[in-house]
């Protein structure tokens, strides 16, 4: 899969890129700086879950994220494409 040029853009709210990236108005919302905290991306998290999109660390695991007390959740990909996760998968198996 080619993604083309991409185009960077940030709304200046994790949760509402996620809850965009969930609906198909965005290719990916990626942040892998490590520093988004459960309490800031927890509901958007549960409805891209919901509605089916991808929710991956880095390395192509499951994002585990803890409810019962305040914590970074760490490096974060949201997408609704397959595609965009095999091809993430495919540059970290490199």
């Amino acid at each position: 899969m080619k993604l083309g040029r991409p185009k960077i853009r940030s709304l200046g709210s994790a949760s509402l890129d996620i809850i965009y990236t969930s609906i198909g108005r965005f290719k990916a919302f990626i942040d892998l700086r490590g520093r988004l905290r459960n309490v800031d991306v927890a509901a958007a998290i549960g409805f891209a879950r919901e509605v089916g999109a991808y929710i991956i660390d880095d390395r192509g695991g499951h994002v585990e994220m803890p409810l019962d007390r305040l914590s970074n959740i760490g490096s974060i990909v949201v997408t609704r494409s397959k595609e965009v996760v095999e091809l993430l998968k495919s540059h970290i198996d490199h």
